[in-house]
């Protein structure tokens, strides 16, 4: 009955040898107008990784056929999916009952007022070529003492290190970044900032992702920033945001 309607679309995963990977479920509304996907991977494939690969090649598949607005609902405990759709550029909608809504609806990514601009770091050459300029002309730093080389940096950025990292461009320039960790805390990084460009910042991440579970003594339930203590510029600035300090870390 599945294949005789035309609203279900069902792809299925295939090793080289044929085993079967997963099933990728695409539900297409009433109206016509959204898709709802739905991932079921074969536990004996599980944390390998194909999830990614089976959702990436089943949207390649179902948008060559039909041109629509796709969500999807996932339970906000189970990680390995959160993951698997933001690395696949589903973002954050609301929250239901259960489970968070996602949507591949893309995002705003520029603000008119500032002029800035948000660009997802997926490694290439010439995001990692702005970024290295951005890092040697940092003023205040957590993660270093000593300025890597350009071939450190370039195996940090194609290692994906944080769960989401975004380049900032002004007029085509970068001049900063921003990344979210698994542990829910965020970094930034922004010349010449003022509280317009940090706020559109913020509220890109408020309103395109949700923070992961709480973890007891180990991942809040919110979203952090971690910030030099040196840079009293941007603590004046957060505070004045309304952001609220929790914490103060001492080096040993």
């Amino acid at each position: 009955e599945v294949r005789k309607n035309k609203r279900k679309q069902i792809y299925i995963g295939l090793d080289d040898k044929n085993n079967k990977i997963g099933v990728c479920r695409f539900d297409i509304d009433d109206n016509m107008r959204t898709a709802e996907v739905s991932l079921n991977l074969n536990p004996h494939f599980r944390g390998k990784g194909l999830g990614r690969d089976l959702l990436e090649i089943s949207l390649l598949k179902f948008r060559s056929r039909f041109k629509k607005e796709i969500i999807a609902n996932v339970k906000p405990s189970n990680i390995p999916s959160l993951k698997v759709f933001e690395n696949c550029d589903f973002y954050f909608k609301k929250k239901n009952k259960d489970t968070l809504l996602f949507t591949n609806k893309a995002p705003i990514l520029t603000d008119h007022v500032s002029g800035i601009n948000l660009e997802k770091v997926v490694g290439s050459f010439r995001q990692t070529e702005s970024l290295f300029e951005v890092l040697k002309n940092r003023i205040h730093s957590i993660s270093h003492d000593k300025m890597p080389s350009f071939q450190e940096h370039q195996a940090f950025v194609m290692a994906h290190p944080y769960r989401v990292w975004y380049m900032i461009s002004l007029k085509s320039k970068c001049v900063g970044s921003f990344y979210i960790q698994n542990d829910n805390s965020i970094g930034l990084n922004l010349e010449n900032m003022d509280k317009h460009k940090i706020n559109f910042c913020l509220n890109f991440i408020e309103s395109n992702f949700c923070p992961y579970p709480e973890k007891k003594s180990l991942v809040p339930p919110y979203f952090y920033l971690n910030i030099p203590s040196s840079d009293t510029k941007l603590a004046a600035m957060l505070e004045v945001l309304n952001l609220i300090p929790v914490q103060t870390s001492f080096k040993l």
